[in-house]
């Protein structure tokens, strides 16, 4: 997130600063699938509870965020302001991504539009690859089944583009595919070692350097895929070593990303509007991101989830997944 975050204020300091998306569509495949690995995850309870569970995560924040762009838009902008009442429907129930430009503020919900797909679809395809009869080991099924699945959702949105969330849905696989490997620490030696997150690194940063091409083609799938997978090294490489999880600026910055991600987009129209570009400004912006995004996690997500948590209790069943 932070390098969407300094992409959209300085494009010039991360030309390929969208890449972000890519990295963070990854660690998401990963967080869900190892949740969904747990024991007894996958009945049908549990999945619609995990579906509820994440829209609850997620959708007070975003409405949130959305009422503070109608007010923004209604001071500033009365064409805006109808612009985003033409595209509430679709908004406030993720049933498309908005296709006229008003802003970063509505610019970058296209993003949770594509979250909230996998949270919906991503239970079933796993469930379904689980079930499917093979003698493969179940992990080693996962893994074949993760590859098949991204592997059509690349060539057919390589061929030609069909739409957001099945652009996307290769990088929440290799996400996924991360889990299946460091649940029973089967990432071997190679991961353990200082290269391999030196590497995971350097992807990244590499991807983040090389300008964002415009369209979907070829070279955008080639760049998120670097991206991809220096975020899938990276991932296996702190799972090899545990300590680096306690690293409490990363465990604060992890905790505030989602306020973060709409805090900054929405605080980029405001300065838009208000306020001349200059390297003060762009510090305290910075600064007003984090300071934003950390009231509104304290008051907004941290009690929502709390909330959506105590009343939405997964039920204990048999694992479906042997060991």
């Amino acid at each position: 997130m932070t390098a969407v975050i300094l992409g959209h204020a300085r494009g010039e300091l991360v030309p390929g600063g969208a890449v972000g998306v890519s990295v963070f569509y990854v660690l998401s495949g990963y967080l869900i699938c190892s949740m969904l690995l747990k024991d007894g995850m996958l009945s049908t309870p549990n999945i619609l509870k995990f579906i509820v569970r994440r829209l609850g995560r997620i959708y007070p924040m975003y409405v949130i965020h959305i009422a503070a762009l109608a007010l923004l838009f209604a001071i500033t902008s009365p064409e805006k302001l109808a612009g985003l009442q033409n595209w509430s429907f679709n908004l406030l129930t993720f049933s498309g991504p908005v296709m006229d430009w008003m802003g970063y503020g509505v610019g970058v919900l296209w993003t949770l539009y594509v979250e909230f797909w996998f949270y919906v679809t991503f239970p079933f395809v796993l469930l379904a690859v689980i079930l499917f009869p093979s003698k493969l080991s179940p992990d080693t099924k996962l893994l074949a089944g993760f590859a098949i699945v991204g592997a059509a959702c690349f060539g057919i949105s390589s061929y030609r583009f069909v739409g957001l969330v099945l652009a996307y849905y290769d990088h929440f696989l290799i996400g996924a595919a991360a889990a299946v490997i460091a649940r029973r620490q089967r990432q071997g030696a190679v991961f353990s070692k200082p290269g391999a997150m030196i590497f995971g690194v350097l992807a990244i940063l590499v991807a983040f350097a090389i300008q964002y091409p415009g369209n979907r083609g070829i070279e955008w799938h080639a760049q998120s895929l670097l991206g991809a997978i220096g975020a899938f090294t990276f991932i296996l490489a702190v799972n090899s070593n545990p300590p680096l999880y306690n690293l409490r600026p990363v465990a604060f910055i992890g905790r505030i990303s989602f306020s973060m991600y709409l805090v900054h987009a929405f605080l980029l129209d405001v300065m838009a509007i208000y306020v001349r570009q200059s390297d003060v400004g762009f510090a305290l912006y910075l600064v007003a991101v984090v300071a934003v995004a950390s009231a509104t996690y304290r008051w907004v997500e941290k009690p929502t989830i709390a909330f959506v948590h105590r009343h939405l209790r997964f039920s204990n069943v048999q694992p479906i997944l042997a060991a």
